[in-house]
């Protein structure tokens, strides 16, 4: 569903590799008709890696769950965040905050994040993160990461936006290691397992502090962390919302989140993720509201638990076949790949 009134081969291919052609089926289905019927599947999260997929195999492309489940080796994949679905260019910029694989691949500024730690332990908290850092004991701010950029920017790209950036202002190269390569103007290929740091408009002169050889320092905070050892580069965010379950109770506020379009608010398909107790990673189709949709995440009993993009982007697929099918083509999905 477009989003509310304010507004990897590609597909994160780490997070598939070394995943065997015939890996064991790990992914467990089931249906549930209490407190609203609803399609669940889920595994332990010891037993396989969370993810993301894009569309197409890049940030603002989009694309069927069952392509980015082939494109992942993932078992089970349901659609992700709210994006652009109307896009005039052609380009399905994603809404809320991702990050994977110790990057971030796209930063949002609505909703809230759940974060899952590679030892299980998870989180979800309202707001989103920002990105501050340091280079040669000079700051810098990032506010956009693989998004289609305004007059001005300060963004980052990686190889999840393709090979180059395709975009005019002022760049900074890094390395996989996060140190400058070099830097210029205009259109350049982003480095493999490192990105590309574009600053132009008001924003450009940002680009003066960077210098080749330097070390570039960063790090992603979000405003309100009750374990902050759970919110690292290492762990799986995975952004939207609204909330629905924290600390094993419902608490849900679409409103205070910024879902205040009667569109996305109402009752609808749905579609949700959470981790529970005993260490499972539950993705759900559903409908309803989002207050209903936060009573049957606790009932399956999630302690964590979040939204997702409903209405026609609501799709859930796994073991091979389609559970609900999306009623159109999605930016990114969330998947489960064995580990």
């Amino acid at each position: 569903m477009n989003v509310m009134s304010v507004g990897l081969a590609l597909v994160l291919g780490a997070v598939s590799a070394g995943v065997p052609a015939t890996a064991p089926t790990v992914v467990n289905v089931s249906r549930v008709s209490s407190p609203r019927s609803a399609v669940v599947v889920s595994a332990k999260l010891a037993d396989v890696r969370v993810g993301v997929a894009w569309g197409g195999g890049r940030a603002g492309g989009v694309s069927s769950l069952a392509a980015m489940a082939r494109a992942t080796g993932a078992q089970a994949v349901i659609n992700g965040g709210y994006f652009d679905a109307y896009s005039r260019d052609g380009v399905a910029d994603p809404y809320h905050t991702l990050v994977v694989n110790g990057w971030p691949q796209s930063l949002g500024s609505v909703g809230s994040v759940l974060a899952i730690a590679p030892d299980g332990t998870a989180q979800v908290e309202r707001g989103n993160p920002k990105i501050t850092g340091t280079v040669g004991g000079r700051s810098f701010y990032l506010y956009r990461v693989n998004h289609t950029p305004g007059a001005s920017v300060a963004a980052l790209y990686t190889r999840a936006w393709g090979a180059r950036t395709g975009l005019a202002g002022r760049y900074v190269r890094i390395d996989a290691s996060r140190r400058v390569i070099d830097k210029g103007e205009g259109d350049v290929a982003i480095p493999d397992g490192g990105g590309v740091l574009l600053f132009r408009g008001s924003d450009g002169s940002q680009a003066d502090r960077f210098r080749p050889g330097d070390q570039v320092q960063w790090s992603l905070k979000m405003p309100n962390m009750r374990r902050p050892e759970v919110w690292t580069e290492n762990s799986v965010w995975i952004g939207c919302g609204p909330m629905l379950v924290r600390g094993g109770q419902v608490d849900c506020n679409p409103t205070a989140e910024g879902f205040t379009s009667s569109r996305v608010a109402g009752s609808q398909t749905r579609s949700a993720m959470g981790v529970t107790g005993d260490g499972r990673v539950v993705f759900v189709a559903s409908a309803g509201t989002f207050a209903q949709l936060a009573q049957t995440m606790k009932a399956l009993g999630c302690t964590e638990a979040i939204g997702l993009d409903g209405g026609a982007s609501s799709g859930l697929w796994a073991n091979g076949s389609s559970l609900r099918g999306e009623g159109r083509q999605v930016s990114h999905g969330i998947t489960m790949v064995p580990r």
